[in-house]
C-alpha cells in the first residue's frame, strides 16, 4: 500500500455543477417529518399546527396536496411576511425576481392547498413552540419561491504507484434558497486545486476500520412518511394511530422502539393470521373507502368484501385462541421484567407485580419468598420498561405515559443522587401516612 513519502500524480480532475432544488410545499406528512428534526412528536405538531391554524396564522394543516393552487396571490402573500424582521430580507430576494416559479410537489388535489402562512404573526403573541412551526412553515413557504442553489464538486484521481485513489470535494457556489433555510444542512468539503500531471507527496495516510450499519430505527416524522407511502391510514389519522401505540405501550421514544409485547403481537399474527399483519390489507381497505367517496364504488360491496375477508381470519384466531392466548402471556410476562434483582447474591428478576391486599403496583422479586425485594411505583399511567439503567446509579428505570402530559423516566432507587426531591418527600409522606395509621 501506500506510504507516508511515497510520490503521485494526478490523472484525472472532473469538475461538475448540480443543482439543489428548492423544497416543495409543505402536506400533513412533509409537515411533521420537517417538524421531527427539532423534537415535535406527530401528535405534538398536529396539535400546535391546529392551534395556529385556529388563529388565523397558516392555512388548514390537513391536507395532502404540495402543489399551490392558482387561486392563491403567492407575490401578496410574501409581501404580507415582509413586514416580519427575521423574514424581511428572505421576501425581499423573492420579490427581486421578475418571475415567481413555486416549487412542485408530486402530490395534486383539490380539497385543500398545501400548508402555507395565512398572515404576519408577531413572535411575543405566540408559544415558543407555536413560533418554532410557524417559522418553520413561513421559511418552507419563502424558499419554495427562490431559486435552486448550486453546488460545485470537484472529483480528482491520483495514481500512486500504480494504485488509484479519488479525492472529492464539493461547495455551494449560489446558495439561493439554502441561505433563508436553516433546516437544510449542507457542509462544504474543500480539496486543494489540482490539475492534471501534478506531482503529489503523501505526508500523512489513515486506515479507517469500519462495519456496516443496520438500518436506523423510524423517528415518528419517518414512520408517518412510511406509512403515507404504505397507504396505512389517513392524513388526519397517522399521527393518532401513532400516539395510540405509544399511550397503549407498543412503542416507545423518539426514535421509535417496540416493547416485548409489540414484537409479540406481530409474530403471533404473522404466525397465526399473517394476513391481517400486512400493511396491504389495510392499505386495500383505505383504497376500497377512498372509492366510495369518489363514487367508484358502493358502501354495500365494501363492507360486504371486508366482512368476507375477516370472517375467516377471525375464524382461524378463534380456531387457535388457546395457543395465542398462551404465547401473550409469555410476551406480557417478559414485558414486565424491569431488570435484574439489585439485592446482592439474587439471580431474580424485578417484576411489577399488584398487591393482592391494596390492589396498587409495585416491583418486587420473582424469587419471593426467599428475596423481599420491593419498591415504590406511581400508581397512575402506562408503566413502559425500557431495559435501561440509570447513569447515576445503576439501577433500573421505568418509563410512565400519562394521556395528555409528556412522558417521564423514573429510577425506582430512591436513594439515586438524582432522584427528583418532590417524588421522593411525596414517597416518604405517603409511607409515613400508612405507618401512623
Amino acid at each position: 500500500g501506500a506510504k507516508i513519502g511515497d510520490r503521485g500524480n494526478v490523472i484525472d480532475v472532473n469538475e461538475t455543477v448540480r443543482k439543489v432544488m428548492p423544497p416543495t410545499p409543505f402536506n400533513t406528512t412533509g409537515l411533521i417529518v420537517a417538524a421531527n428534526s427539532f423534537g415535535f412528536t406527530a401528535s405534538k405538531t398536529i396539535n400546535v399546527a391546529e392551534s395556529l391554524y385556529i388563529n388565523g396564522y397558516i392555512s388548514y394543516p390537513r391536507t395532502d396536496n404540495t402543489v399551490y393552487p392558482h387561486s392563491i396571490n403567492l407575490a401578496g402573500v410574501v409581501k404580507t411576511l415582509s413586514g416580519i424582521n427575521e423574514f424581511a430580507d428572505a421576501c425581499k430576494k423573492v420579490l427581486s425576481q421578475d418571475k415567481l416559479i413555486a416549487a412542485k410537489g408530486k402530490k395534486r388535489s383539490t380539497d385543500h392547498p398545501p400548508i402555507y402562512p395565512t398572515s404576519a404573526a408577531v413572535r411575543s403573541n405566540l408559544s415558543e413552540d407555536e413560533w418554532k412551526l410557524y417559522e418553520l412553515i413561513v421559511r418552507r413557504f419563502i424558499c419554495s419561491l427562490l431559486p435552486p442553489a448550486e453546488i460545485r464538486g470537484i472529483s480528482a484521481s491520483i495514481d500512486i504507484g500504480g494504485e488509484i485513489f479519488i479525492a472529492n470535494g464539493s461547495n455551494v457556489i449560489r446558495k439561493n434558497w439554502i441561505a433563508f433555510y436553516p433546516y437544510y444542512r449542507y457542509e462544504d468539503v474543500y480539496i486543494p486545486d489540482l490539475v492534471k500531471g501534478q506531482g503529489l507527496t503523501i505526508i500523512d495516510r489513515q486506515i479507517l476500520d469500519k462495519e456496516t450499519k443496520p438500518p436506523v430505527r423510524y423517528s415518528q416524522g419517518k414512520l408517518v412518511e412510511k406509512m403515507e407511502e404504505l397507504g396505512l391510514g389517513t392524513k388526519a389519522t397517522r399521527h393518532t394511530i401513532i400516539q395510540n401505540l405509544i399511550s397503549r405501550g407498543y412503542i416507545r421514544g423518539n426514535p421509535l422502539v417496540p416493547s416485548e409485547k409489540a414484537i409479540a403481537v406481530v409474530k403471533i399474527l404473522k404466525k397465526h393470521a399473517d394476513r391481517i399483519s400486512t400493511p396491504e390489507m389495510t392499505s386495500e381497505l383505505e383504497i376500497d373507502m377512498d372509492g366510495i367517496v369518489r363514487g367508484d364504488e358502493s358502501k354495500e360491496e365494501v363492507v360486504e368484501k371486508s366482512k368476507e375477508m375477516l370472517k375467516s381470519i377471525m375464524v382461524k384466531l378463534q380456531n387457535e385462541k388457546k395457543e395465542i392466548s398462551q404465547e401473550i402471556k409469555k410476551a406480557i410476562k417478559e414485558d414486565f421484567i424491569i431488570g435484574k434483582c439489585t439485592e446482592p447474591g439474587c439471580d431474580g428478576n424485578l417484576i411489577v407485580r399488584v398487591s393482592r391486599k391494596t390492589k396498587k403496583r409495585f416491583i418486587g422479586c420473582s424469587a419471593y419468598p426467599a428475596c423481599t425485594k420491593t419498591f415504590s411505583l406511581p400508581q397512575s399511567g402506562l408503566l413502559v420498561t425500557n431495559k435501561e439503567k440509570c447513569k447515576y446509579c445503576d439501577y433500573p428505570v421505568v418509563r410512565i405515559v400519562t394521556k395528555g402530559k409528556k412522558p417521564w423516566d423514573l429510577c425506582i432507587n430512591m436513594d439515586c443522587p438524582k432522584k427528583d426531591e418532590k417524588y421522593k418527600n411525596y414517597t416518604n409522606n405517603r409511607r409515613g401516612k400508612k405507618t401512623s395509621d
